[in-house]
């Protein structure tokens, strides 16, 4: 059914390649997907998810798009932080800052800045991974110290047996690489 004014009522249900076109470009130029599909013309948030299962070509022109679109949000993180033309009004002849204002452009910083952190995390993610100076992986080494008695050591003799185990490994730590005994999984600690 057609509306008087000769356009088609209704969403656009059928794929074509100039409707992705326009759909991937807005995306890029930072549209959301729930603000596009208000348009007259444009397919609803469900046919695009139908479309992004069954269209491989689809699916790739769309993530670049969506890729792009996150970067220029980026770029709109530094915008909002930057802008400062709206941080202070005049009331009464005296000039003040507007914390209102501050506060909701601090809102969409943080809200960008959290999105952007999740929706690509290799780019705008924190950095989780614990590495050495070169950037590899950790070396961890397991080390027993052999607790002498308390009577072998005098200044010990007075202090809790947790304390006693502190106190002798900060006295022996520098020794400890020639002096320490790794530890070996046993057949329990394997499985």
């Amino acid at each position: 059914m057609t509306a008087p004014t000769g356009r088609p009522t209704g969403r656009p249900s059928i794929f074509s390649d100039e409707l992705a076109a326009t759909l991937c470009e807005r995306l890029a130029n930072g549209e959301l997907l729930t603000a596009i599909e208000r348009d007259d013309g444009m397919p609803g948030y469900a046919t695009v998810y139908r479309w992004l299962e069954t269209n491989t070509a689809f699916r790739e022109q769309y993530a670049r798009a969506r890729e792009i679109g996150w970067s220029r949000l980026s770029e709109e993180v530094l915008e909002l932080s930057d802008d400062s033309r709206h941080d202070w009004i005049t009331e009464d002849g005296e000039r003040r800052i507007d914390h209102e204002n501050v506060q909701r452009s601090r809102l969409m910083v943080d809200t960008r800045k959290w999105l952007l952190s999740k929706v690509l995390p290799k780019i705008y993610g924190d950095k989780l991974a614990l590495t050495d100076a070169n950037g590899g992986p950790l070396a961890i080494q397991v080390v027993r110290f052999d607790m002498p008695a308390a009577a072998a050591v005098p200044e010990l003799r007075d202090v809790t047996p947790a304390r006693q185990v502190i106190e002798h490994a900060a006295a022996h730590a520098p020794q400890a690489p020639d002096h320490a005994q790794p530890i070996e999984k046993s057949e329990d600690d394997k499985s």
